[in-house]
Order: structure tokens, then sequence, then C-alpha cells
């Protein structure tokens, strides 16, 4: 029998657990951030089985794109990635399989065709998105940044200038610390929103592990002129809910994600902000947020 090697993290709040019947080499610095001394059994388990093909006649099609092939069978699903067509799903086509039971599932199976070494690559195979939605639990396209203890996140789609907007903060401010460039978590405490960092940020470089309260989210556009309104909650739950990270056959995930939503914006501020890439922006931001 293979030797079982655990390896531990925290995200968001949330113990992972990663078994794994070989030893990981590639063990990389940004993710030495998020691991974990403890081995509590409470924590979601995702165990490498090694490879698994579930023919098409056995199962049902959910969901296809060119990256992800979705199959449900019994309260069973198998997310499978690599490069598929809707019409040519071959056992040599995937790379890697996410398998899980419904209805809420607190293990995850996880196959390769060839096991990598790396803990990216790893990662990038879990469907972390979707294990974090189970949880109640979202990953929102956002720079994230801490001010005076409390969480800001700037989202809006890439090229929009939310690294931007957190930069200008970080250097007009002695106590704004930029934890993420790219992606947050969100999640509720209680009655409490709360923003999380992620071991991943995209191409800004920046990512730490760090939690906070939220104290805002800022909906960003790009602009001739700082203008800035807060968001009514269904419009605030839209704008949101396009920049975060939801698989679109996980109708229990996506429950989930909009529960939180409705509870998040409930209780803080959603901006929506049109903006220029200056220093004039943050202080119209800071007003906004002092209520001025």
């Amino acid at each position: 029998m293979n030797k079982k090697n655990l390896y531990n993290y925290k995200l968001a709040n949330l113990d992972l657990r990663l078994e794994l019947n070989y030893a990981m080499k590639d063990r990389m610095e940004v993710f030495s951030l998020f691991r974990s001394a403890s081995q509590d059994d409470k924590s979601v388990a995702i165990k490498y089985e090694g490879k698994r093909w579930k023919p098409l006649i056995e199962c049902n099609a959910l969901y296809v794109d060119k990256n992800i092939f979705v199959f449900a069978n019994v309260g069973e699903v198998y997310c499978y990635r690599g490069i598929f067509s809707s019409f040519n799903f071959l056992s040599t086509d995937w790379n890697s399989c996410l398998h899980y039971t419904l209805p809420a599932p607190d293990a995850y199976d996880i196959y390769f065709h060839s096991p990598p070494s790396s803990e990216k690559d790893i990662f990038n195979a879990m469907c972390l998105d979707l294990i974090m939605a189970h949880h109640n639990r979202v990953i929102l396209h956002s720079a994230y940044i801490t001010y005076r203890g409390e969480g800001i996140v700037f989202t809006a789609p890439s090229g929009t200038g939310k690294s931007t907007q957190a930069e200008l903060w970080a250097n007009s401010h002695d106590d704004v610390e930029i934890i993420n460039g790219d992606r947050s978590i969100l999640s509720c405490d209680g009655d409490r929103p709360m923003v999380h960092g992620l071991p991943f940020c995209g191409t800004s470089g920046i990512c730490k592990n760090v939690s906070a309260p939220l104290r805002a989210a800022v909906v960003l556009r790009q602009g001739r002129e700082n203008r800035i309104r807060r968001l009514g909650p269904a419009e605030a739950i839209r704008l949101l809910m396009s920049e975060c990270a939801v698989s679109p056959w996980d109708s229990d995930g996506t429950r989930n994600i909009l529960d939180l939503l409705i509870r998040i914006v409930e209780r803080i501020p959603v901006y929506y902000f049109s903006c220029v890439p200056d220093q004039s922006a943050v202080r119209v931001l800071e007003e906004a947020l002092e209520g001025k």
C-alpha cells in the first residue's frame, strides 16, 4: 500500500487536507503562506486516487466547454479538465478530474493522468472555486487592500484599473496594505462579512494570507472624472456576481454564492465608482467611506 502524504492548508478559515500517495516535489513559496500545521479531522479532504475514467454511457453530461467536461451519475459529479470538444471526449484528452458526491461534500477525490509534482498544478486541479462555493465562500476577481484594519475590495473586468487603485491607496496611506492584486475570497462570519487572501494573484505578484472584516466593495469603471454612488442591493448583487468564480453546472454552489452576496450587501456598502487613475480618486472614495 502506498504511503499517505498529508499536506494541510487554511484558506478563508477553511481547513483543507490534501492526501497524496506520493511526495510533492515542487513546493512553491507563495503556498507556504497558506500551509497549516493543523490535522483537524473536520477539514475538507482532497484525496489523490490515481487514474479514473467514466465512459460517457454511464453518465449524463452537465456542462461542456473547451476546458472542462462535467458528468453526473446518481449523485456523483465528475469534473474533467483538459482540451475538449462537445463531440469528442476521449480518455487521452483529460489532464485531471475532481469527483464528489452530492448534496454537501466534505471530501473530494482528485484524479490525474500523470500526477503533477507542482503545488500550483494540484491546486489548479482542485476546482477551488467549486469547493469554496460548497462551503459558503466565493472567489471574487478583485484587488484587496486593508485600511485601518478592515478590507476593501476593488472589483472589475481585467484591465479596468483594480491594481492601479490599490496602489494609489497604498502610496497615499501608511495604514494601507495590498493583500492581493487580482483575487480575494468573501465569506460571512456570523453577521460579519469577511475578506481573505488566497495563493493566486494573476500578474500582480502580490499575494498574502490575511483575513479582515469587509468594510466595502467597489465596482470600478474607467471614467473621465470621479463619480461615485452607492448601489442598491439588486444592482450590487448583479455586478458582484459577474466577477465571482461560479461553476455554471453547480446549482447548490451557485445558490450558496447568491445567499452569501445577499448577506454581504445587506451589511456593507457597495459602490459603483467611475474614476480616473490618480490620487483624486482615493480622496473621493475615502470621503464616501467616511459618509461625507
